[in-house]
């Protein structure tokens, strides 16, 4: 049986909660490509007790919001972004895979692509190695081709996905 104040407790540790997700949404709400937590909560009512005719909220599930953001031009051959459905596999840095929708491509010294957090990216057969290119083109279907240094403009090779 709760009584008033724990009913009362729960209430402010719900508001907290639904605080945090939004303050949380606000502060990285120009993060490239941020999504946006979702607060859920349900009224579940007390059976029993002096307090049978009163309700109390409890968090349900936590759910990221996956809709579609918006799509900035920036003119950089390596700045890509996924419309619809999908991810980029990375290696995070504890070493293991991880997804991310982090399309702010580089390439390191070593000539491997990676995210602007310096997180390799990982295509079809592993983490992608550049070589030395004088053109690079990413396809819609995610196709890494470049231009070879010293090679003439009709010679792409597709390198990777």
């Amino acid at each position: 049986m709760q009584t008033i104040i724990q009913l009362a407790a729960e209430a402010a540790r719900q508001t907290q909660l639904a605080q945090s997700v939004v303050s949380h949404n606000l502060a990285n709400a120009s993060t490239t490509a941020f999504k946006a937590d979702l607060y859920q909560a349900e009224s579940q009512y007390v059976v029993g007790g002096i307090n049978a005719a009163s309700a109390t909220a409890v968090s349900r599930d936590t759910a990221v919001d996956f809709a579609p953001g918006s799509v900035q031009f920036t003119g950089r051959d390596l700045d890509v972004a996924i419309t619809g459905e999908g991810w980029f596999k990375v290696i995070a840095p504890d070493g293991t895979e991880a997804l991310s929708r982090r399309g702010d491509f580089r390439v390191d010294i070593n000539g491997q692509l990676t995210n602007a957090q310096g997180h390799q990216v990982l295509g079809e057969g592993g983490p992608i190695a550049l070589p030395e290119f004088s053109q690079l083109s990413i396809g819609m279907d995610g196709t890494i081709s470049v231009v070879p240094l010293g090679e003439p403009p009709t010679s792409v090779v597709a390198l990777d996905r």
